[in-house]
Order: C-alpha cells, then sequence, then structure tokens
C-alpha cells in the first residue's frame, strides 16, 4: 500500500486546483510580454483538462462498484474489512461523506477483529475524513486518541502521514496567525518520524520531505524534491497532479509564470 494522504485531495479539488492555478497565470500574463499563443496554450490546457474529468469519475465509480459487488459476496470478517478499507481508500479522493461511512466501519470491524494494527488504521481513516472536511478541533481529538506505539511500520508510517497533515492543515487555516509556525514545527516532527520508516530508496521520500520543506516555506529546496519525485515514470495520475501542482504554484508564488505553464501542460 502506498501512504499518500499527507496532501490527499478529492479529484474535484485537483481540478479546481489546476483551475486556480491557470486563472492566475492567466491574470499574470496580463502585465507580461506574452504572445496570444501562449494564452490559447494555456485556455486549450484547461479546457482539454475539465473535458476529462467526467472519463475519471466513471472509472471511479466502476472501480468503486466493483468492490461493492465484490464486498456483497463476501462473509469473512478479514476480507470484509479490507474490502471495506479499499471502499473508503476510493472515496477518500472522491467524496468525504461516503469515506466517513467506510472508515467507521472499518472501527466497528477492527473491534470485532480484536486487530490493534487495524484499529490503528481505521481511527487514522477517520482523522481523514474529519481533517478533509474541515473538522479540525474533532481530527485533533480523534488523532490524539490513537496509540500507535506498538503499530507495524506500515500503520505507523499512515499515522505520521496523518499526524503531518493534520497539523500542516491547521497551519493553512491560520496562515495569519502567530501560532501558526508551531503547527509547521509539529507537522515536521510527524514527517521526521514518518521518514525514519521509509527505506533511502523509497521514492515517497522525495514527496514527503518535498512537502514538508514547501510548508516550511523553503521553496526552492521544496522543488528539488518534487522534481525528483515526478521523475518516477510509474506515478498515478492522482499523485502526479498533486506533486505538479504544489510545484507549479511555487514557481507561480516565485514569479516564474512560464515554468508553471509548462507543468500544468
Amino acid at each position: 500500500m502506498q501512504i499518500k494522504l499527507l496532501a490527499n485531495i478529492t479529484t474535484e479539488n485537483i481540478y479546481m486546483k489546476y483551475l486556480i492555478l491557470l486563472l492566475g497565470l492567466c491574470s499574470a500574463m496580463t502585465s507580461m510580454p506574452v504572445s496570444g499563443q501562449n494564452i490559447k496554450h494555456i485556455l486549450t490546457t484547461l479546457d482539454k483538462e475539465l473535458e476529462q474529468k467526467e472519463h475519471y469519475t466513471n472509472v471511479k465509480l466502476q472501480r468503486i462498484g466493483s468492490l461493492t459487488d465484490k464486498l456483497s459476496h463476501t462473509s469473512g470478517t478479514d476480507a470484509v474489512y479490507d474490502l471495506n478499507s479499499e471502499l473508503f481508500n476510493e472515496y477518500s479522493s472522491f467524496k468525504y461523506d461516503s469515506a466517513y461511512v467506510y472508515a467507521d466501519r472499518c472501527i466497528a470491524l477492527a473491534k470485532k477483529l480484536n486487530d490493534y494494527n487495524r484499529m490503528v488504521e481505521a481511527h487514522c481513516h477517520k482523522v481523514f475524513c474529519l481533517l478533509s472536511s474541515g473538522m479540525l478541533k474533532e481530527a485533533f481529538e480523534e488523532f490524539q486518541s490513537i496509540d500507535a506505539s506498538k503499530a507495524s511500520v506500515k500503520q505507523k508510517i499512515y499515522y505520521f502521514s496523518i499526524g503531518a497533515r493534520l497539523n500542516y492543515e491547521v497551519r493553512d487555516y491560520n496562515y495569519a496567525s502567530a501560532f501558526n509556525q508551531s503547527y509547521v514545527r509539529k507537522g515536521s516532527e510527524y514527517t521526521d518520524s514518518l521518514l525514519h520508516y521509509l527505506d533511502a530508496d523509497d521514492n515517497m521520500r522525495n514527496y514527503y520531505i518535498g512537502m514538508k520543506l514547501m510548508k516550511e516555506l523553503k521553496e526552492d529546496e521544496s522543488l528539488g524534491y518534487f522534481r525528483k519525485y515526478v521523475q518516477d515514470q510509474s506515478l498515478d495520475r492522482h499523485m502526479r497532479a498533486v506533486a505538479t501542482s504544489c510545484m507549479g504554484s511555487m514557481y507561480l508564488n516565485g514569479g516564474n509564470e512560464e515554468k508553471a505553464i509548462e507543468l500544468l501542460a
């Protein structure tokens, strides 16, 4: 299982990030000596992305339908838990309310199994749903109730990724607050703990380090790690979109509109 929830966003939000970034580029270009051809290229890219939305939604729904059908013909509690967890993962980048339903089912099944690692995983699922829905107080309360001290490496990585994302999310929500740096520091601590459990050659190290440096506003260093990350040709479309969206935002912040366009092309 590839752990990728630190920056997990819905399919809808990926398209919104592209839209906002592209509109920002169009706005920036009104004061730049660029050709109409460049603007046409940006709008063509935007049109192509929006045209693909329905296709990717249908692919997602087909996977969900297949898993739901499989679940209806499965009886063993272990297998039922695993399918509910898979359905959570599918909905976690699609519909948070549905993901929450499957997170709760996972918690109930983990309790029934008396399975410590699955309990950690299921409660992390729930934290993800709460923070993704903006219920940050409830997310912190849920996260603080989790004891991952004896969890497997896989679940510790998940736990620390959720802890990092939760703190970074609060920082983004309270960007102007005098306390936002304390959340960045805490998020970075969780990221450092996560990195301890990743193999030295795991490409996800580049992703997490890049995200950490971005949140610490060390954008030049962050871009270096994200560049390494996206060189992996096996990345799925979702993770590539998350990474390139982060990179595009940083290039735009630095005034490099041309590079931001290149990433979105």
